[in-house]
């Protein structure tokens, strides 16, 4: 595991992710895209954290989605099953 307090090693790095992202497949990509997230916003040293946000951030735009803010992080991972689910089916049924 990498572990750097140098932020031009880090974007090395992920921009050479960022630009193979088309190469990984898509179940891969949706774990390692939220668990950027969650160390985007969740991650306790400052410099880390704004590294994976602003990577989190890069490639939800690579991937043409639109970045969930913390509130709705939360909201999702600390719903019950029921309320996930519903509100899968709500988002999936506006189309």
């Amino acid at each position: 595991m990498l572990i750097t307090h140098d932020s031009s090693e880090f974007w090395k790095y992920a921009g050479e992710f960022l630009d193979s992202h088309d190469h990984y497949p898509h179940h891969f990509l949706m774990h390692f895209t939220h668990a950027a997230e969650i160390l985007g916003y969740k991650m306790p040293y400052k410099p880390q954290r704004e590294w994976w946000g602003g990577f989190y951030h890069k490639l939800v735009h690579k991937l043409h989605l639109n970045p969930e803010t913390e509130a709705q992080l939360d909201a999702r991972l600390n719903a019950d099953e029921e309320t996930f689910a519903d509100q899968q089916n709500t988002q999936t049924n506006n189309y």
